[in-house]
This record gives structure tokens, C-alpha cells and sequence, in this order.
């Protein structure tokens, strides 16, 4: 697979927020030979592009019952105590994320880092870390972006203001 870089997932994202996850769900599919999962994301900010507050994202591979299916390459990582920076597209009314996993980031407290009191967790969401479950590069050795979070998204307001200026 060929590594896009921050501005080519910008370039042909639709639309780039922060979620977190509300619920997934995974069932066969009509002839009961594939899983697929869906998780239900609530949008907590837009950071380019804009739409509703809820987004549905439908990816092969999940468990039901005491069967699982992999399909290497999706993410599986959008537990419901996480936050994501996610690159979507768009088909139809369906959301896709950009890039197979190199379109989502996960929030993550930079260390000695601490939240204000009354917040949960630990540490501020300060870094945002790709993640990059089950993909091989050709041009790298697969390290995933680690960004500085208020600089990530001016950079990425920027490009996308690049972008629909054109």
C-alpha cells in the first residue's frame, strides 16, 4: 500500500472530526458468509467539512458469537473510551475512513501532561497517534504519525482551506 501523507488524506477527505464512540455492532451479512461492524460515532468537532452529529461507519470484519472475521487494513480500534480524529469520505450517504487505518488518530495524553479538575482520564489529549492495523507500506517502514494536537488541526484547517479555495 502506498503511504498518504497528512496532506493527501486532507486532499481527499470529505470531512475531518473528532468522535468518540457511542456503540458496534457486527452481524453476517444477507447470505451469512461476511461480518460486518458498525460502529454509531458521535462527533464531538468538526475540524474540516461539516455534517451531522452522529456518523455510522460500516467495516467488514468483526465477531458474532464465536466466530470473528479480520479484514486487515480496517481499523478496530474505536472503543467507546477513546477519542478519534477521523478522515472520512463519502459514497452515497455512506462515510467511509480515508485510507483504510491510516485515516484515523487516536487522542492520547502527551506524558506529565494533566486534564483540569473534574475531567476524566488521565493527562490532556495533547498527541494524536495513526493508527495502522494490518497495512505494509512500500515506501516506509509503516511508523505512524505522531502529532501534536492544537498544531495538527491548524495544519489541517490550513490544507483544507487550500483545498476549497481551489
Amino acid at each position: 500500500m502506498m503511504r498518504l501523507r497528512l496532506e493527501e488524506l486532507v486532499q481527499v477527505a470529505d470531512r475531518i472530526t473528532v468522535v468518540h464512540c457511542e456503540s458496534q455492532r457486527s452481524e453476517w451479512d444477507a447470505e451469512g458468509r461476511r461480518i460486518f461492524t458498525t460502529f454509531e460515532l458521535a462527533v464531538e468537532e468538526d475540524v474540516a467539512g461539516e455534517g451531522s452529529r452522529r456518523v455510522s461507519l460500516v467495516q467488514p470484519g468483526g465477531v458474532v458469537g464465536d466466530i470473528g472475521q479480520k479484514t486487515f487494513g480496517y481499523t478496530d480500534a474505536f472503543a467507546p473510551d477513546k477519542k478519534f480524529l477521523v478522515f472520512l469520505g463519502k459514497a452515497g450517504e455512506q462515510y467511509h475512513v480515508v485510507g483504510l487505518s491510516q485515516g484515523v488518530f487516536e487522542l492520547q495524553s502527551a506524558p506529565g501532561t494533566q486534564r483540569a479538575k473534574g475531567e476524566k482520564g488521565v493527562g490532556k489529549l495533547s498527541v494524536m497517534v495513526q493508527r495502522l492495523e494490518g497495512l505494509h507500506y512500500l515506501d516506509d517502514a509503516g511508523e505512524p504519525m505522531r502529532l501534536e494536537r492544537d498544531a495538527a488541526i491548524a495544519e489541517i484547517r490550513a490544507l483544507w482551506k487550500k483545498k476549497v479555495e481551489k
